[in-house]
């Protein structure tokens, strides 16, 4: 078979505490903001709810909603460990709080699909009748399902989709237009060398401790082209010809490549399961958001997810030996 069937054993003990953990960390979070702070709108979202820092509210949001799908995923895959009855009920309150912190008309759209394609990478094995139905899945998505969930979540009015309007004027094929903006940038201010790509592999270091710690490429290259609005994507071509341009677009493009290369290859013939394994479905999960960037806006997600499953796998696995 190709789907996972190498599940380490953990005691149950151990797994019932860890769960629990998890179900109160994030009803007490429901608890302190109130379930209304979350069940909205995305356009009605209030983020400063959560502090006005930015740093730090941003790493309580996704700490928050990791943990919640963490909690979900975890029980699923070592469900053995509890009862059918205990199980459903586990899995029912583990969803109800799941959809309370990730409400989807509250979600940017990459953070709930993200989701999905890691609940399918994750539990079954790739082949290529599993790759057709991804690409036409993504195909069929990003013709209907994205523009609907773009509409419910922030649109006003009736629902109406033009695809040949839509592709002209949402934001969500803006990368051709964003790539311009960054040669814009360039052309006005010369390349950053290197300080693009370092601010967003670090990007979790607070701007307090780093003063030349920069600003989304998106935004840069926004400002640069005269936009008010600088929340712009930045594909990685444009994040690596910024920093070294066109030797660099081709060196990092290369180095990228070979990457998603072996993590593609670890993915497919890998015949257990491990963290190695669980951090290489979350790149994989979030590949189409961090290749339309911005990096430094988007990284962070990434590392709190890697850190919430890491911690939560050495919680359920690692032994502590007492001598």
């Amino acid at each position: 078979s190709n789907n996972i069937v190498n599940i380490k054993k953990v005691s149950k003990f151990r797994f019932t505490l860890v769960f629990y953990f998890l179900i109160l960390v994030t009803a007490g979070v429901i608890a302190i903001y109130g379930p209304d702070t979350f069940m909205v709108k995305r356009s009605e979202f209030d983020r400063e709810a959560f502090g006005t820092n930015t740093a730090s509210r941003e790493l309580i949001i996704n700490l928050v909603k990791t943990i919640s799908f963490a909690s979900v995923f975890f029980l699923i895959l070592l469900k053995k460990n509890f009862s059918k009855i205990v199980f459903i009920f586990n899995l029912a309150l583990a969803l109800a709080l799941f959809f309370i912190i990730n409400f989807p008309l509250a979600q940017p759209r990459f953070v709930f699909f993200s989701y999905i394609i890691f609940l399918f990478c994750f539990f079954f094995r790739s082949n290529v009748k599993r790759k057709l139905i991804m690409f036409l899945s993504f195909f069929i998505g990003i013709t209907t399902i994205f523009p609907y969930f773009s509409h419910l979540t922030r649109g006003e009015g009736a629902f109406n989709i033009d695809m040949g309007e839509y592709y002209r004027l949402s934001g969500d094929f803006d990368g051709f237009q964003s790539i311009v903006n960054g040669v814009i940038f360039v052309n006005k201010y010369g390349y950053t060398l290197g300080n693009q790509l370092l601010s967003s592999l670090f990007s979790f270091i607070p701007r307090s401790f780093w003063f030349s710690k920069s600003e989304p490429t998106g935004s840069l290259g926004a400002a640069a082209a005269g936009y008010d609005y600088l929340n712009i994507s930045s594909p990685l071509p444009i994040e690596f010809y910024v920093d070294f341009g066109f030797i660099g677009l081709l060196i990092f493009s290369f180095l990228f490549g070979m990457l998603l290369r072996k993590i593609d290859i670890f993915y497919i013939y890998d015949r257990t399961w491990g963290l190695k394994y669980i951090i290489a479905v979350i790149l994989i999960s979030m590949i189409a958001i961090i290749s339309r960037g911005a990096l430094l806006a988007v990284l962070n997600n990434f590392y709190v997810t890697v850190f919430v499953f890491s911690a939560i796998y050495f919680l359920l696995f690692y032994k502590i030996k007492i001598r």
